[in-house]
């Protein structure tokens, strides 16, 4: 019995980590990594995206790209292709 409530956990836990852009227009979540793409993830990281930071996302254009977020009080754009590479982990709060 004990085991299965391990597993209900760890599927709870990798239930909530996703990429920037599964997430819906007022969801929080903490960064976990880059998936992928060495310069995008130093241009990122120079931007703020950075593990461990909170980003909410603000807005979604029509068809899903671009997508306004903001991280670390200040708001940007980014295309739905770089926000796929950027792996988060929804806050519980939302």
């Amino acid at each position: 019995m004990a085991i299965k409530g391990k597993v209900v956990l760890h599927a709870q836990r990798e239930k909530s980590k996703m990429t920037l852009s599964q997430l819906k227009v007022g969801q929080k979540a903490t960064i976990q990594g880059m998936l992928n793409t060495p310069l995008a993830t130093s241009r990122l990281a120079e931007l703020g995206f950075i593990e461990g930071e909170t980003i909410q996302i603000m807005n979604k254009a029509p068809f899903g790209d671009p997508i306004e977020v903001e991280i670390m009080n200040y708001c940007l754009c980014l295309r739905k292709k770089m926000a796929d590479q950027i792996e988060v982990e929804l806050n519980e709060n939302n």
